[in-house]
């Protein structure tokens, strides 16, 4: 690892962790450096092509902040998303296209992206990747599935 990656991941508040395993082999991972010390707020952004009821979901995770997006334009969701992910808050896109989603919001230094299509991805996106922002395909999935979802990630973050 360049002295390069480790101030980026600094800067991203990531920590690299180094270790070994029983067998003597080295491990390396890395842990979201703050994550056991702060209080989770999120953002839940629901693009405007989604069927998606946000009053549910308001009921279900009272402690995030719901948005429909106001145009179809993945650039602007990005940029309200940014804005909250530099604020240190979590954020989850509901989208029909999180592939797409997630290499556009990779391109922004202020957001680390990853795919939650089920529970094992969204704890890979958290401790491999340490997420800032979890995109998730609505279309397909009930109200309690991505619930389900949102849940794991904030709780894990």
């Amino acid at each position: 690892v360049t002295p390069a990656v480790i101030d980026e991941l600094k800067d991203r508040k990531i920590e690299l962790v180094r270790c070994s395993n029983m067998n003597g082999k080295a491990i390396a991972g890395t842990q979201r450096a703050s994550a056991n010390t702060r209080e989770h707020s999120a953002i839940v952004v629901a693009q405007e092509n989604c069927n998606i009821d946000i009053n549910a979901f308001e009921k279900q995770l009272p402690s995030a902040q719901f948005v429909r997006a106001e145009s179809n334009s993945l650039e602007s969701t990005l940029e309200t998303i940014a804005a909250s992910t530099s604020q240190g808050k979590l954020a989850v896109l509901l989208t029909n296209t999180p592939s797409s989603a997630v290499i556009a919001a990779n391109r922004n230094p202020r957001i680390r992206a990853a795919v939650g299509f089920n529970f094992p991805a969204v704890r890979r996106a958290v401790d491999e990747a340490g997420a800032n922002l979890l995109a998730i395909d609505s279309s397909g999935k009930s109200e309690t599935q991505i619930i389900g979802l949102v849940n794991e990630f904030l709780n894990r973050s």
